[in-house]
């Protein structure tokens, strides 16, 4: 069954007595602020205690292991730098052991550089967990990335996925234009859905999917995604059908979604098809070009392709 770091089962809803937006957010207990060198004005601040100095602050909670965290550190980076002038400040926040994150902060990547090199916001290391339960409702916690924005009042405004709505809320927030207490009165079934997703990550109820979340997008091509690629072999139901049939209903649901077609061209691939799927990965990465905010993905992309193309070209 598929146990994944990146999105833990959540099985308690948001009570009265948890924290919600709309809150006051406590004072600030980090233990560690680690010093990112040469930083550019916009990113480099003095540690933080209180969250009501007047400008708007983002805690984002990332983890070594969480790839989409450790893949968004340029996106944040760039968010630090466009929005520095309206009083906005990004912190990146661990709960792991400072020893560790200090190793992987300073590990070479492919390109030579180093994760500090690639970061032009603050980090902090925080092992207690203080923060995220300060800022986090509880049955959020267990999510990585996961996101609190704070308003210049010092009320937590926002919770949620950093990379689904957060640059909204805080264009209302910056506006005077944001309602913490309506966006609260949603979040209980947000949070029952996104633990409903998880389970059937979880427990690999494909057949729940498609009954609950046949118009959903994202879910049914990350699911098709995971299938088809399988990365770390953690899925066991790696049903092909399943597999074309969901990445088959993302491009339906969303013809010019770059994801969705590189991820039915791995179907195509897996099936033997290569031809087809290398044609399917051009198209990829047409649609992933006409989308600025994922150029991240051109290059691999691009590697997926030659992949496909030395098959053909080897005839296996």
């Amino acid at each position: 069954m598929l146990r994944s770091l990146l999105a833990l089962a959540l099985t308690a809803t948001v009570t009265s007595a948890d924290v919600l937006p709309g809150q006051p957010a406590p004072p600030l207990e980090i233990e560690h602020w680690l010093t990112i060198r040469d930083l550019p004005r916009s990113g480099r601040h003095e540690p933080l205690t209180n969250l009501d100095a007047g400008g708007v602050t983002v805690v984002d909670f990332w983890a070594t292991w969480c790839a989409p965290c450790v893949a968004s550190f340029e996106k944040v980076s760039d968010m630090q730098a466009t929005y520095a002038d309206r009083g906005v400040r990004f912190i990146g926040v661990t709960e792991e052991p400072l020893p560790l994150v200090h190793r992987f902060m300073h590990n070479r990547l492919g390109n030579g550089k180093t994760h500090f090199e690639r970061i032009r916001f603050d980090i902090a290391v925080d092992p207690d967990g203080s923060t995220v339960n300060a800022l986090i409702p509880e049955s959020m916690r267990g999510i990585r990335p996961i996101a609190a924005v704070v308003d210049g009042s010092g009320t937590i405004a926002w919770v949620g996925d950093p990379r689904v709505g957060m640059t909204e809320a805080i264009d209302q927030i910056l506006a005077g234009t944001w309602d913490a207490e309506a966006f609260a009165s949603t979040l209980d079934e947000r949070t029952r859905i996104e633990a409903e997703r998880n389970r059937i990550m979880d427990e690999e109820d494909w057949a729940a999917a498609k009954q609950s979340f046949w118009s959903d997008q994202g879910f049914l091509t990350r699911i098709a995604f995971g299938i088809a690629f399988n990365y770390g072999g953690q899925i066991e139901n790696t049903d092909p059908a399943i597999a074309r049939a969901f990445a088959s209903r993302g491009i339906e649901l969303d013809p010019t979604d770059a994801y969705a077609h590189h991820t039915l061209a791995r179907v195509e691939f897996n099936d033997g098809n290569t031809k087809k799927a290398a044609e399917r990965q051009r198209k990829a990465i047409e649609l992933n070009a006409a989308d600025a905010s994922r150029d991240r993905y051109a290059e691999y992309y691009t590697r997926t392709l030659e992949e496909y193309e030395a098959s053909l070209e080897s005839g296996s």
